[in-house]
């Protein structure tokens, strides 16, 4: 008897540890297994809560999108659609129109405003072959730049004229609302009354109300009337007002149509205030002299 029992004893003795192990097989399970199985909770935690705030965003985005290509003015949607590696060749309507369907806006839940053509001022580039967006981190100022073949036109309808310019590069400060063509540039002012032309190094001028100034340039004025007299000017510097007043520092002035012509006048400053308003400084008038000849 006494045998049978310390038998049973030890039988229960050796098997108890295997049912343990057996027992605690979920609570030893590995380590690492159950960090990754953590770590894929996490992130599927995360991407539910990414997919949250995108949807919340991508909603955000389609009340408050609308309003802000609305708000812009034409160089400052230039600068989007150039970011976006869109054309920048258009007018503000249609750089807009560009952006809606970049955006897949609707256009008839978010009409675009003026589209009656009410805009005092309107732009359009007609050509230029590359475009970039820069911003300076000294003067903390953003630029639009293009290049190659520049051609741009305004229209202010306020005072019924259109700006043409031509050149190399144009660069626009969007935080002074100023433009600086160079190279090989042209600008024309198309009025009523007859245009006048300018070309030279460099212009620069406010797009609000076109006060700009040439350096080493000159223009050519081209009166409406056949009869009006037609001037050719150049000089090292032009500035032109709001008020359509000219000022030239050391000026050659002549109405002769050869390149190189047969008299002018030289002023160290010229002004002109209107049509047939002019006044000089230190002004002297060229003119050859012919002497017959065997005399």
């Amino acid at each position: 008897m006494c045998g049978y029992l310390l038998s049973l004893i030890l039988l229960i003795l050796v098997c108890t540890p295997l049912y343990a192990q057996e027992g605690d097989t979920t609570n030893d399970a590995d380590p690492q297994s159950v960090a990754l199985s953590d770590e894929q909770n996490d992130e599927d935690s995360q991407r539910s809560d990414s997919k949250e705030e995108q949807t919340i965003f991508r909603d955000l985005d389609q009340e408050t999108l609308p309003q802000d290509i609305q708000s812009l003015n034409f160089f400052q949607l230039v600068a989007w659609v150039e970011r976006l590696g869109l054309s920048t060749q258009g007018d503000r309507r249609q750089l807009q129109l560009r952006l809606y369907e970049y955006y897949e806006i609707d256009i008839n839940v978010h009409p675009l405003d003026g589209e009656d053509g009410s805009e005092d001022k309107t732009a359009i580039i007609e050509s230029a072959f590359i475009g970039d967006y820069f911003s300076s981190a000294e003067s903390d100022e953003d630029y639009v730049r293009l290049q190659g073949g520049v051609r741009i036109q305004f229209t202010d309808t306020d005072e019924n004229t259109t700006h043409t310019i031509e050149a190399q590069e144009l660069i626009f400060n969007q935080s002074e609302n100023f433009v600086t063509a160079r190279g090989d540039v042209q600008y024309t002012i198309q009025r009523d009354s007859g245009s006048e032309e300018f070309f030279g190094d460099t212009l620069t001028f406010q797009i609000d109300d076109w006060d700009g100034y040439f350096i080493r340039g000159g223009g050519i004025t081209q009166p409406e009337s056949e009869s009006a007299t037609r001037f050719r000017y150049e000089a090292d510097f032009i500035s032109r007002s709001k008020d359509d007043v000219v000022v030239m520092e050391d000026v050659a002035i002549t109405t002769s149509p050869a390149l190189d012509p047969y008299y002018r006048i030289e002023a160290s400053r010229v002004w002109i205030v209107g049509e047939g308003e002019w006044g000089m400084q230190d002004a002297i008038i060229l003119f050859p002299l012919f002497l017959p000849s065997g005399r």
